[in-house]
């Protein structure tokens, strides 16, 4: 279990939203996507940087007032999750997640913005740790089934990303994985109500009180 060559397992769509007494949201939006050993999986890691500096972040943060918001990747995990954090919207935000695939599909990314992608992806991978964080990642890449060999080729594929690579990659996971997404959102029952008066039946959240009434 857990390790980098098993298959992601199929997930079902999950609609959640958890009313708690804020006055922001937090949101999280995660879906299946080839994992470790894929060889999409270095350009999904380098594109899923794009999207966050390129896209989700200012649309999330910059117009829509949020704290932060990101596109994350997780290979061992095998997932794609848009983000977001004190967030003063709902609808809006999720729109801005789901329309991240059309981002995707037509940016035009040039060689140099992956370029610098592949360097803060990379980067992670590349600098100094402590003792005790050092037998932490050790013991997950052990877990994982990860061997120096498995991570010095997927240093080499990433250095190879280019703009079709990583368009084609992120566009290819997001189709897949999208009917299968799951979506949990933090926030007052009012704005999760009022989010789902907007979404509508078919799409609404299902509200459950995270401290309810004793």
């Amino acid at each position: 279990q857990g390790r980098a060559t098993d298959a992601a397992p199929e997930a079902g769509p999950r609609r959640e939203g958890l009313a708690a007494p804020l006055q922001v949201a937090y949101l999280a939006v995660l879906q299946r996507a080839p994992a470790y050993l894929h060889p999409d999986s270095p350009f999904l890691a380098v594109g899923a940087h794009l999207l966050t500096t390129e896209y989700v972040r200012p649309e999330i943060r910059f117009r829509g007032a949020a704290y932060g918001g990101s596109c994350t990747y997780d290979a061992l995990g095998g997932e794609i999750g848009f983000l977001s954090w004190q967030d003063p919207h709902v609808v809006r935000s999720l729109g801005v997640f789901a329309a991240a695939r059309d981002h995707a599909a037509r940016a035009g990314w040039s060689q140099d913005d992956v370029d610098r992608a592949v360097i803060s992806t990379l980067k992670d991978g590349e600098r100094p740790i402590r003792p005790g964080e050092a037998t932490g990642l050790a013991l997950q890449r052990h877990l994982a089934g990860l061997t120096p060999e498995m991570r010095d080729a997927r240093h080499e594929a990433t250095l190879g990303s280019t703009p079709e690579r990583v368009r084609r990659a992120l566009v290819e996971a997001l189709d897949a994985g999208r009917d299968a997404s799951s979506t949990c959102v933090f926030a007052s029952r009012a704005k999760l109500e009022e989010a789902n008066r907007e979404i509508g039946a078919e799409g609404a959240l299902a509200i459950e009180d995270l401290f309810p009434a004793g």
